[in-house]
């Protein structure tokens, strides 16, 4: 250590030293922290004080994936829920409007994890929760119902519902198909 470079403060002294990793390089002196963008793997830091040298290598871990858990939001009955995932599930469960717990088994398709959840014609309406290794989703099986009539100029109709309202409704008279916005009121 060159005595000449070193400073002291309220008693400690700060000695001057190099450091170098994977392509980072410069110099401190008495405390610090170092902070580093580095790529997953092994790397080495060397630090140099004077004819001191350390030596470190470390491993930096891959960033953990975000789990991502996807279900529809509305269901109607003799439809399929489809849950989809990023990972591979340890416990699935879906819970249905009447309290039953329904374990869900997940399959890999083109690199996700799916499983399926068949919603019988007399399936009990309302509220339905998935819950897959702690991610809480919900979504809702309802119904509707459509009673319509031509007025001699246009079609007109009710729509029934119980728990979410539709925004629009198709339709195909003869050769023509469209939507139409639900009005409420």
């Amino acid at each position: 250590v060159n005595v000449s470079k070193v400073v002291r403060i309220n008693g400690t002294a700060l000695i001057p030293c190099q450091y170098g990793i994977d392509g980072f390089n410069g110099s401190v002196s008495g405390k610090f922290n170092l902070s580093f963008d580095l790529p997953a793997g092994k790397h080495e830091i060397v630090f140099v004080c004077g004819n001191y040298t350390i030596s470190k290598v470390f491993e930096v871990e891959r960033a953990k994936k975000k789990k991502i858990v996807v279900v529809g939001s509305v269901y109607f009955p003799n439809e399929t829920v489809v849950i989809e995932t990023n990972f591979k599930p340890s416990k699935a469960l879906l819970q249905d409007s009447a309290g039953n717990l329904h374990v869900l088994n997940f399959s890999m398709v083109n690199g996700s994890y799916i499983a399926e959840f068949e919603l019988k014609k007399d399936v009990v309406l309302g509220n339905y929760t998935v819950v897959v290794d702690g991610i809480v989703k919900h979504f809702v099986v309802d119904s509707y119902s459509i009673k319509a009539k031509f007025n001699g100029t246009a079609i007109v109709g009710k729509v029934h519902y119980y728990f979410v309202a539709p925004k629009f409704v198709e339709y195909v008279v003869g050769n023509k198909h469209g939507k139409v916005e639900v009005v409420n009121g």
